[in-house]
């Protein structure tokens, strides 16, 4: 048997993917990678389409390159005769599934990680059809199901590919002393970093550090710097197998975002990443994290348009650390439990008899 996971932009870019390659590796199943190499970056893969993807440029330039790149995919198929395939993000799954209902009927995942925009253009009868001739469809968010198809069961994988066992640290977290809020990650969004920024600016007791990069990462530097604002501090990019060591006596991590779908239903990166290292986090309210955080006690839950600092203030002085350590020690044993249950969908998918 051989499977094909096909990726819409590089492996770097898709830590997800090793969900699978785990799996798949323990079990002797071959399989190739397919990725979009959008930002010139040297990856071992089967197959890489080398094309470099600016997201200055106008839509239909955007939308002209992945037509290209959907068209480099069905060739890899047709050439290879997978078995089976694994698809990531929604627009793939759409664009190929012609192929995949002639050639592949029931014999394909799709992996969704975020919202897509197309959802909007696309009848839900459609995105019906897709889930209903798939092996599985495998969700990163118990969320998304909130905006897919009510009558299918969906699977969860956490984008906890880097789990260890818990750091069992000292917590950072201080009264009436300085505390550091990081934010780590792609900086997509300016608007809600701003907002967070503007709640703890040049105030003595807080310092924010900002790790990574992205689309909003050049105005949030200017907008601090014309502000004359001292306490936070940006770092730029930096390897992922580095973050760890910018944990070190972080009190708090930011996950406030914008009041969009995606934002409200997703589960970030940055949020396993706070949990398994015994930080507490700030989520934005009425979304999935924030149901999260209320039912296992771990961290601050915060309203778009409320005093953040204040929320955060009062967290502190009623913070109870043998609370928020069991939580935290519950909540990682659900995921596991949810990972478990995605390891067993694996080990069907791969079965021969299906």
């Amino acid at each position: 048997m051989k499977i094909a996971l096909v990726l819409s932009t590089n492996v770097s870019h898709s830590p997800y993917i090793y969900n699978y390659i785990k799996i798949f590796e323990q079990i002797g199943i071959e399989f190739d990678i397919i990725s979009w190499n959008k930002n010139n970056i040297a990856e071992k893969v089967a197959f890489s389409f080398d094309k470099y993807t600016d997201r200055k440029k106008s839509r239909i330039v955007r939308i002209k390159s992945y037509l290209e790149y959907i068209c480099f995919v069905l060739n890899v198929l047709k050439k290879n005769n997978y078995d089976r395939i694994v698809l990531f993000t929604i627009p793939i799954g759409i664009l190929l599934y012609p192929y995949l209902k002639m050639v592949l009927k029931k014999a394909y995942i799709l992996d969704i990680r975020d919202y897509s925009i197309v959802l909007r253009f696309i009848p839900n009868f459609f995105i019906d059809l897709i889930i209903k001739h798939s092996f599985s469809v495998v969700i990163s968010s118990p969320g998304f199901s909130t905006w897919l198809p009510f009558k299918y069961e969906y699977v969860i994988s956490h984008n906890n590919n880097f789990y260890q066992e818990p750091n069992v640290k000292s917590i950072s977290l201080r009264k009436n002393a300085k505390n550091e809020i990081l934010t780590i990650g792609a900086l997509r969004d300016y608007e809600a970093n701003r907002i967070v920024i503007d709640s703890f600016k040049n105030n003595s007791y807080f310092s924010m550090k900002f790790v990574g990069e992205d689309i909003a990462y050049v105005p949030l530097v200017n907008y601090v710097n014309t502000n004359n604002i001292e306490n936070v501090f940006f770092t730029g990019w930096y390897d992922k197998k580095d973050e760890v060591k910018y944990l070190k006596n972080v009190s708090l991590i930011n996950i406030f975002m914008p009041n969009d779908i995606n934002s409200k239903t997703l589960m970030s990166n940055r949020f396993y990443l706070a949990i398994n290292n015994r930080i507490p986090v700030i989520v934005s309210a009425d979304s999935t994290q924030a149901e999260y955080v209320q039912r296992f006690n771990l961290g601050v839950i915060v309203e778009q348009n409320d005093n953040i600092k204040s929320q955060v203030l009062r967290y502190i002085d009623n913070f109870d650390e043998d609370v928020f350590i069991q939580g935290t020690e519950e909540f990682l044993l659900e995921i596991n439990l949810d990972q478990y249950r995605f390891n067993s969908l694996l080990l069907k998918f791969t079965a021969k008899n299906n």
